[in-house]
């Protein structure tokens, strides 16, 4: 298991760490992604559009509204699993992720699926650089 735990968290504030969990302040997401089996995320369209790209199972758990409808979405395509969708966002207990990444796993072939399709649909709509190119025609023609 990785943890990516953000710059500002001190490490030693989350010890004991379990022997099978590597936690840093930072890993390389894309790096991490094209060899992860599960990714636990905020739900963020950015984090969710990369394990997507990447045919990523997803449990998103949101810190807020606008992540909680992307989260569902990803529950909603089979992506994935969502979890404390309605406020209080972000709350959710050790046994309840324990079931979700169980169950995502259970039936990892399924969401994995979902997840390359959608993936599928995000290449072949040219990515990141199609949106770019997208952006700069449209402020162009102001």
């Amino acid at each position: 298991m990785l943890l990516a735990a953000g710059k500002r968290t001190n490490l030693a504030d989350l010890e004991p760490i379990p022997e099978n969990f590597l936690v840093r302040n930072f890993l390389p997401q894309l790096q991490v992604l094209e060899r992860a089996d599960l990714f636990v995320t905020h739900g963020g369209m950015n984090s969710v559009h990369e394990g997507l790209w990447y045919g990523v199972p997803l449990i998103a758990i949101p810190q807020q509204l606008e992540q909680a409808v992307v989260a569902t979405q990803v529950e909603r395509t089979g992506a994935g699993v969502a979890l404390a969708t309605r406020p209080p966002y972000g709350e959710v207990t050790a046994p309840e992720l324990r079931a979700a990444v169980e169950k995502v796993l259970a039936d990892r072939a399924t969401h994995q699926a979902a997840s390359k399709r959608l993936g599928d649909s995000l290449r072949a709509a040219g990515g990141a650089a199609r949106a770019a190119d997208l952006i700069l025609e449209f402020t162009a023609s102001e």
